[in-house]
């Protein structure tokens, strides 16, 4: 993408621009008269302006380049993503939980990337997002606000348990609030230990984007986690969590320890 400097070499090429205009005026306003000292000035600025163009087409074309490389870089990633990812869990029984502000273009696209994998999906959960009422009123308990949907993961509904769960989590449009989120902290953390004390395997992840990210909330609870599953590499990153024995944060934030887990498994 442009950067600043490419936006100052354009600005200067405009300045230089009016530079030749006001010699011209100046030359008109003189009786049209052009000395050889202004013509000399003219065609300096000229040079000049020749100059700046001929660098903001370089830099056009390395940003053409740089742009073709990353759509190239692109297709090669979600590629080997894809292939990383295609039965790699076959006959593994996975929950799929998407937490109450989860964005639910990530959360298909793990589902997605799930169904590639070879996954028996035993139930797929979207968390409501508890009112106000729920988080400040007199009758509030953080600790029961999600237990109903914390045994119903867990239940073998003929096809047996999840023997993974997968979060997938990001809090952009929830209250910013201190009382709401250390309520919705609760919240999740009690399900969360009810999830691992029975057992099973819990695995978190949040899109890049998220602004809010919840990957702390995750290392807190001592659940790996990875912070970029809106993309191909992220998602194998998930896969890959569920397989090995990796236990950490991975991604591009600054929370992360690595971009990928590394654990053979």
């Amino acid at each position: 993408m442009p950067d600043l400097r490419y936006h100052l070499i354009s600005l200067i090429s405009v300045f230089l621009a009016l530079a030749v205009g006001v010699l011209l005026g100046v030359a008109m306003a003189d009786g049209g008269v052009v000395t050889e000292g202004l013509r000399g000035q003219i065609k300096d600025v000229r040079q000049r302006l020749d100059d700046q163009n001929k660098q903001i087409s370089r830099r056009d074309e390395e940003i053409a380049t740089l742009q073709e490389r990353t759509r190239e870089d692109q297709v090669v990633t979600e590629e080997m993503s894809e292939v990383m990812i295609a039965g790699s869990l076959t006959g593994t029984n996975v929950a799929l939980v998407s937490g109450p502000f989860a964005d639910a273009e990530t959360t298909q696209s793990v589902q997605s990337a799930l169904d590639d994998a070879g996954v028996d999906f035993t139930s797929v959960t979207s968390l409501d997002e508890p009112s106000l009422f729920e988080v400040t009123g007199p009758e509030a308990d953080p600790a029961a606000l999600y237990a109903t949907e914390t045994e119903e993961i867990l239940s073998d509904d003929g096809s047996g348990a999840p023997e993974v769960i997968i979060f997938i989590g990001g809090r952009d449009e929830a209250p910013n609030t201190e009382i709401y989120n250390d309520t919705l902290n609760t919240a999740q953390t009690t399900m969360f230990e009810a999830w691992i004390e029975a057992g099973t395997k819990v695995v978190a992840a949040e899109p890049a984007t998220a602004r809010r990210s919840e990957i702390p909330l995750f290392q807190d609870a001592g659940i790996p986690s990875v912070d970029y599953a809106d993309r191909a590499a992220g998602r194998a990153a998930l896969v890959r969590l569920v397989i090995t024995n990796s236990n950490g944060a991975y991604g591009t934030k600054d929370s992360a320890s690595e971009a990928f887990p590394r654990d053979p498994g």
